[in-house]
């Protein structure tokens, strides 16, 4: 884990909030509408640096609207995002969102990091990248999303 984070393991500190939030905000869909939480478990995602978390929601509110969260959002942005879906359809979910305020080593700040979530919904399988918008290349990640509506 990098150090920005500190050693007394930031994620697992923030995993059970990022949890609730996204609980809470599934829990605050109206009863009348299909809303659920796509529960994402990153398998890889130490490859990543510390820019992509090991569990990510998106939670869907039945009306389009994707809200995306996970411990960097909250660290950062302190509730969730609303994401921009690019496709939601049968066979996939596709979101994109914009992260800013990520911290240097040293102080300073990366600026934006714009993330894309790539969700199957067949099998649900995640592919995930973050990128600094100053890099031409990012950081990628793969996982699981289970579908949850409780």
């Amino acid at each position: 884990m990098p150090s920005r984070f500190g050693k007394d393991g930031f994620f697992k500190r923030l995993k059970p909030v990022a949890v609730a939030m996204a609980l809470m905000c599934a829990s605050a869909v109206p009863a009348a509408s299909a809303g659920f939480l796509w529960d994402c478990k990153l398998s890889d995602y130490a490859r990543s640096k510390g820019w992509i978390a090991s569990t990510i929601g998106f939670v869907d509110d039945g009306s389009g609207a994707v809200q995306v969260v996970d411990p960097l959002i909250l660290h950062y942005n302190k509730v969730a995002l609303q994401g921009q879906v690019l496709r939601n359809d049968a066979k996939r979910l596709i979101v994109k969102w914009t992260l800013s305020g990520g911290e240097k080593e040293g102080g300073g700040t990366y600026g934006d990091f714009d993330y894309r979530a790539s969700i199957s919904k067949a099998n649900g399988k995640i592919q995930l990248t973050a990128k600094p918008r100053q890099f031409d290349s990012g950081l990628r990640s793969g996982g699981l999303c289970t579908r949850r509506t409780k």
